[in-house]
């Protein structure tokens, strides 16, 4: 194990093990992002292009009755208009699209709704024109008769026995069996182990609390947009900003009533996704309009549209229940989850009920978990799907049993942590882990053993779990003749995984990173690979890339051979050079072998694919410090450290980087981010300017600790990095919070109203006791 600071921006080379990974090569896309040269899709240009606007739902809940395009279709520039009329019923069943599970049937309607709306922005039809102008206005001119319904935006609420129901034939799934009952409630999963009742009596102190967190946005700053082009050949091709390019191909090609060979995604540059690029949206109707007119149809969401008409991260109401001997055992601990789904089931409940109690372990277990829809646009990832919300919860019930029993609370959490062999509750066994390693090394921080000292300051801690992705990935290498690398590999890049996936074949063939050159082709061009999502890509994409440089090797030695004249299995690859093993004065560079391809066999090329399972499972911990201003709720944080085992810091940068940005996203959750819904279920602060993310000037500089437990499934021990740094920000926040102040939060975000009114009911029960 090894443990990192980021203060001196050290390279992680495992003192000379490696040359290339552990380093902080410059990202190869680099140049072309910040010159605005990178293609987003935004910026898709086409012969004969057409723009399509969406017309959508005023209301959260309302019948339709009619929809008339008729005045629209008259407006000179209009070329065609699309709606649910257009599309083919589609079977009902489940399609993978990423990080969720979803049905093919409700993403068809969520894309263009047929019979009812579920939420205000709900997509009802769409029109294309000459200009986006002419769209615009055409809009206007479509007639749709509402019958306006009763919404519910509440999960409690929307759970009664007497909630307007969105769905008439939606019946609860209990337990895995229909349970017949009509309601919201969309599905009851329970994980369950040891004794519950007995694990509580042996208990000394038990907590009790309950939790609500707010509807969250990714945030991502480019708007969802797509061109469809559908050619008279029959082929549909899609420009699109996506995490997952196979994924939207399959959703396509599902909702079309198409096969997959039909369909090809071109994967722009994506600006930010954080999970909630994956579901298609508006590309059935570009397909249908140009299906219709024969020309590619371009469409591009205002920034309102993003926030009341995609997936964003589910809103929860849980309560935790633990129990703790003096001596700082857990002994019991239950959980009831609640998930706002959204229009349509496939909240993130399922993994939040995995993750909630992860980090410990805990004999006795039971985890109720409900998949809840409500008039609100169907949910999708952000980072960690479903764990950040889970956190909050056990976390600030765990750091409440550490103050009752006078337990340091990162203590506690050491003497209760996971280990390989550890059981959760879902029924997965550890293998090897981080989970102590990286608490200790919060514990012997820096800022962990430094003093805090002033008024209404406080000091926080939590832990976090994700359980990090595998999956299939294809990569595909050619050899140029001077000794240069073309790499093709079918991950879309958010975080910099064009580098790490260079950096991995530079490793393997002893070249530097400057000498590979990566692309993201097309799905028509690359072996099926999964989204840029669950913490995979430079685990499972990097061993593709790595078999494939291992292929590359292996034909350069035949190569090599034949150059040399000796028998092929006579050459080794050592440091850069084909050697002869019989004859060490016979050796070959890796450019010469490449500038001779022509003459040994013709071009050089290479193939890695994977299905790859034993993703090592993510830790992460966090230590904050906050002033809290008891006259205006505002919080300060002062100093944040952010520790996580890595299992192996490819490009630390790019790890650090990801580390902090997600620490970012967490602040702006804990204290300030949500969806406000008015009482007609309207929402009210669709834009930036209300939905209040943080800047530079709400966080100080975040310090990070890497700690490298290497993951034995993978060549170099990595470990998915990119999500479980959300899942401990807001616990540990809230910690802070009360550490400083003595109030206990329970909901998200932690605005200063809602911290005025703790301190307020904390007076107010003191006065009276």
């Amino acid at each position: 194990m090894s443990v990192f600071t980021s203060k001196d921006y050290p390279d992680y080379t495992d003192d000379g093990k490696y040359k290339v990974i552990g380093t902080r090569p410059i990202r190869h896309d680099g140049v072309d992002k910040v010159t605005g040269a990178a293609m987003y899709g935004g910026d898709v240009s086409l012969p004969g292009l057409l723009f399509g606007k969406v017309l959508r739902s005023p209301h959260p809940h309302a019948k339709i009755l009619s929809i008339d395009t008729s005045e629209a279709l008259k407006l000179d520039g209009v070329r065609a208009v699309a709606t649910a009329d257009d599309l083919v019923e589609v079977v009902d069943k489940l399609s993978n699209i990423g990080e969720t599970t979803v049905n093919v049937r409700e993403i068809a309607k969520n894309s263009l709704a047929s019979d009812k709306v579920l939420y205000t922005g709900h997509a009802v039809a769409a029109v294309c024109a000459t200009n986006p102008h002419i769209a615009e206005e055409a809009l206007d001119l479509i007639k749709v008769e509402y019958e306006v319904l009763q919404p519910v935006v509440d999960v409690r609420k929307a759970m009664a026995d007497d909630a307007p129901l969105l769905d008439e034939n939606r019946t609860t799934r209990e337990l895995g069996e229909d349970s017949g009952k009509k309601s919201n409630i969309a599905s009851h999963n329970q994980h369950a182990m040891g004794d519950l009742d007995q694990g509580f009596a042996a208990a000394d102190v038990v907590v009790e609390r309950e939790f609500d967190t707010a509807t969250v946005h990714q945030g991502y700053i480019e708007p969802h947009n797509c061109t469809v082009w559908w050619k008279k050949d029959g082929t549909v091709t899609v420009w699109v900003s996506t995490q997952g390019p196979f994924e939207i191909r399959s959703q396509v090609a599902e909702v079309l009533d198409l096969p997959v060979s039909k369909v090809k995604v071109m994967p722009c540059e994506i600006g930010g996704g954080f999970g909630g690029k994956f579901p298609i949206y508006m590309e059935p109707a570009a397909a249908i309009m140009s299906h219709k007119t024969g020309q590619p149809v371009k469409m591009l969401m205002s920034r309102t549209e993003v926030f009341q008409a995609t997936g964003p991260a589910p809103g929860s109401y849980m309560k935790v229940k633990m129990g703790v001997k003096n001596d700082g055992t857990i002994t019991a601990a239950h959980a009831y989850m609640a998930y706002e789904a959204g229009a349509y089931p496939g909240s993130a409940v399922g993994a939040g009920a995995a993750c909630i109690l992860a980090p410990y372990n805990i004999a006795n277990v039971t985890i109720d978990a409900y998949d809840v829809v409500v008039n609100k646009p169907k949910s999708s990832a952000y980072r960690a799907p479903g764990a950040p919300n889970a956190a909050f919860a056990s976390e600030s019930v765990i750091d409440e049993l550490a103050e009752k029993i006078g337990m340091d609370p990162m203590e506690l959490r050491l003497k209760n942590a996971c280990h390989e062999g550890t059981r959760r509750a879902d029924g997965t066994v550890f293998g090897k882990i981080g989970c102590i390693e990286t608490f200790q090394a919060a514990k012997d921080s820096d800022h962990y053993k430094s003093n805090l000292a002033g008024a209404n300051r406080g000091r926080g801690v939590a832990g976090g779990f994700w359980f990090n992705g595998g999956g299939m990935s294809s990569a595909a290498i050619s050899v140029n003749d001077n000794g240069t690398i073309n790499l093709n590999e079918g991950s879309v890049d958010i975080g910099g995984s064009r580098a790490s996936m260079a950096m991995i074949v530079a490793e393997t063939l002893g070249l530097t990173a400057d000498d590979i050159n990566p692309s993201i082709p097309d799905t028509s061009s690359i072996g099926y690979t999964g989204g840029t999502g669950g913490s995979r890509v430079t685990y499972a994409t990097g061993h593709a890339c790595y078999n494939a440089a291992e292929d590359v090797k292996a034909e350069m030695c035949m190569r090599a051979a034949r150059q040399l004249e000796v028998e092929e299995g006579q050459v080794e690859y050592q440091d850069g050079s084909f050697v002869c093993s019989s004859d060490a004065s016979k050796t070959l560079t890796f450019k010469e072998v490449a500038a001779s391809q022509g003459s040994t066999g013709g071009p050089i090329t290479g193939k890695g694919s994977v299905n790859a399972g034993g993703a090592g499972n993510a830790f992460a911990v966090n230590v904050v410090d906050v002033e809290v201003d008891p006259e205006t709720g505002k919080v300060e944080i002062l100093r944040f450290t952010a520790v996580q085992d890595v299992g192996k810091a490819i490009h630390p940068s790019y790890v650090e980087g990801q580390i902090q940005g997600g620490v970012v996203q967490g602040i702006g959750w804990a204290l300030s981010e949500g969806y406000f819904y008015g009482e007609d279920g309207s929402m009210a602060n669709p834009t930036f300017l209300d939905y209040r993310m943080p800047t530079c000037f709400d966080v100080p500089r975040i310090e990070t600790i890497l700690v490298e437990v290497a993951n034995p499934a993978s060549p170099h021990g990595i470990r998915g990095v990119g999500e479980v740094p959300l899942v401990p920000p807001m616990a540990a926040i809230a910690n802070a919070i009360h550490n400083a102040v003595g109030s206990r939060m329970g909901e998200l975000p932690m605005s200063p109203d809602k911290i005025i009114a703790a301190l307020q009911d904390a007076q107010l029960s003191e006065a009276a006791g």
